[in-house]
């Protein structure tokens, strides 16, 4: 039986404009839900996980996130990387930058996510990619799920072919895991070469489902819909993020 993965790399280095002054003093995943910030309620659960070390990408006002967790949260041994060229560059470039410390099987989230503890715990089994039913008011990278109960296509926002009708798709979460050894042989030279090619605004995303298509990497879905999620883009997501998650914790 294959052991649980170990590692976690959070990926927390933009600003979150939209949220507009909500970040003007903190960082995006510093903001609070319900009186924890977004960042401290992942690590919480993560460290309720078989999970021994996050790596942490910090761009945007990095110092208040090193101020706030430190070099340990509880038993996780945090390790920090700092994207300062986070304002020229997308997602990309923090997750290539992570890849030199990563020694482990890892789960990859972004900074933005809110999930149950539930949910969190589905991302243990290796080459995993959380989803959910797409509904009208997502937005995003969407996936088709085949008859074999895998990835088999990616169709990233701005994609050509992004279908008009996304209502038989799902959304990705942000939240992956993978094992190391298919991570470096299927997706990291994927980001590499893009890196390369100066494509500095591409979403890491690009990789994964290049990746898929080419069948070099085999992903399969974990269903979220019967879990709390919320991405955390505006000011409006933070109110019902709020609403979500207060009956649960209360």
């Amino acid at each position: 039986m294959k052991q649980p993965v170990k590692s976690a790399v959070l990926l927390l280095a933009g600003r979150g404009s939209r949220l507009e002054k909500l970040t003007d003093e903190l960082p995006k995943c510093l903001i609070q839900v319900n009186g924890i910030s977004i960042l401290e309620r992942m690590l919480e659960q993560l460290s309720k996980m078989p999970i021994n070390e996050c790596i942490l990408v910090v761009g945007y006002m990095s110092n208040k996130i090193i101020d706030t967790i430190g070099n340990s949260f509880k038993h996780l041994k945090i390790k920090y990387v700092n994207n300062t060229a986070w304002e020229k560059t997308n997602n990309i470039i923090s997750l290539h930058m992570a890849i030199p410390h990563i020694e482990q099987d890892f789960i990859l989230a972004e900074g933005d996510i809110i999930v149950s503890e539930s949910a969190m715990r589905k991302l243990l089994s290796q080459n995993m990619i959380a989803i959910d039913k797409y509904r009208p008011f997502m937005d995003g990278t969407i996936v088709n799920v085949s008859n074999k109960g895998i990835i088999d296509r990616f169709y990233l926002k701005g994609d050509e072919d992004y279908p008009k009708d996304p209502s038989s798709y799902y959304k990705t979460v942000n939240i992956y895991s993978f094992t190391y050894a298919d991570f470096m042989s299927s997706i990291y030279p994927k980001l590499t070469m893009s890196i390369n090619s100066n494509k500095l605004s591409s979403y890491y995303e690009s990789a994964i489902a290049e990746a898929v298509h080419k069948n070099h990497i085999v992903m399969r879905p974990t269903y979220f819909g019967e879990h709390r999620w919320s991405e955390i883009d505006t000011q409006r997501d933070l109110f019902y993020a709020e609403r979500m998650f207060k009956s649960i914790e209360s």
